[in-house]
């Protein structure tokens, strides 16, 4: 990518024509990139995906998605998929407060806990949530193990927020972001208590539940 492209991205204006976001909203990756939206003051125009439809398997939807999956974002630069490189891609693409720190630390930061969530937490949880939810099968070690796991990765966050409000430093960041959809989905599966026990982390919740896109999220889905 040349260095004007780079430099159109970091300036694109509030007014350009909203970009089309193909997701279902009741899907945390979905929820990621809708988050991501609001906390730049942007709205996509949503195209929903009902997965529980299994739509997201369609020709129309594969055309945008190679693997068949959600979400997807549609800009002038064509298809962006992968919930957590979409939310990358829109923090420099769109006007607004910067999700991403300047400071070295503070970036490094930011990128772990990103990575803590996609290789520890979400699978972890997820599993949980498919068996309550969708009534898929997993043994009871199994559960015990993603719950463990998953605490794992809360002590993680609970050491980072006992110096900070957010997992980057002072101004929440693209990592708070990708763990908000799962955080809901630790309370949803009676999981609850791994948030509540650690007390920097309940009130990094209280904090993040607060927020006017969390607000936004959840009274328009």
């Amino acid at each position: 990518m040349g260095a004007a492209t780079i430099e159109t991205l970091s300036h694109r204006s509030v007014k350009s024509p909203p970009m089309k976001l193909f997701g279902d909203p009741t899907a945390p990756t979905t929820q990621m990139v809708l988050l991501t939206f609001a906390e730049k003051a942007s709205r996509p125009e949503l195209v929903r995906v009902a997965l529980a439809k299994g739509e997201q398997q369609s020709p129309e939807n594969c055309a945008r998605h190679p693997f068949g999956l959600t979400p997807t974002v549609e800009d002038e630069h064509g298809y962006h998929h992968e919930a957590r490189a979409i939310i990358r891609y829109l923090d420099r693409a769109l006007a607004g407060p910067a999700l991403t720190p300047s400071a070295l630390r503070e970036f490094a930061s930011m990128e772990r806990f990103i990575g803590i969530e996609q290789a520890y937490f979400s699978p972890s949880i997820m599993l949980h949530f498919y068996k309550r939810f969708l009534g898929r099968s997993a043994t009871t070690a199994a559960l015990e193990a993603a719950r463990a796991t998953a605490g794992k990765a809360l002590d993680q966050a609970a050491a980072a927020l006992v110096k900070g409000p957010y997992l980057a430093g002072d101004a929440i960041s693209l990592a708070d972001i990708a763990w908000m959809p799962y955080l809901g989905i630790t309370i949803a599966t009676e999981n609850g208590d791994l948030i509540q026990s650690r007390p920097p982390v309940q009130s990094w919740w209280e904090r993040l539940t607060a927020r006017p896109s969390w607000q936004q999220l959840h009274h328009s889905s």
